[in-house]
């Protein structure tokens, strides 16, 4: 009697493991397909990001006499940087964390700048846009 009270608890416990998994399934699949597109538009910041076709997010910024690229991104986004001896690097943005497969990058009027972004000083007008890439396979 107690080997089928135990046979039918493994069958329950089995039973209800598989319901959860493919509950956790169905959930991680809605949620990876509802991130994809995301779009900003505080345009009173002057600030939109974008969705693009390389990138999955695109902070569009517009630079600032004097001001760094790093300090544009922080006027109106959380940030979490890295230091290092070449400069800060950008490590998320507003809970957007670079990782094993994606990473922050910017541009400056369509150029990727050789220097961190808190050493690149932006002049009014320049085009600054953050870029969260994946990396290429």
């Amino acid at each position: 009697m107690r080997i089928i009270r135990s046979l039918q608890t493994m069958r329950y416990v089995t039973a209800n493991l598989l319901s959860d998994i493919g509950l956790l399934a169905l959930l991680t699949a809605a949620v990876v397909s509802c991130g994809g597109q995301q779009k900003d538009t505080s345009s009173d910041s002057g600030m939109s990001a974008l969705s693009a076709a390389a990138d999955s997010v695109v902070i569009a910024l517009v630079g600032e006499d004097s001001v760094s690229v790093l300090e544009l991104l922080q006027h109106n986004h959380e940030v979490i940087s890295k230091s290092s001896v070449m400069g800060e690097f950008v490590t998320a943005v507003d809970s957007l964390k670079s990782g094993a497969s994606v990473f922050w990058i910017y541009t400056v009027n369509d150029s990727i700048p050789a220097v961190a972004c808190d050493r690149f000083l932006t002049s009014d007008g320049d085009t600054v846009r953050w870029h969260f890439r994946k990396s290429a396979p």
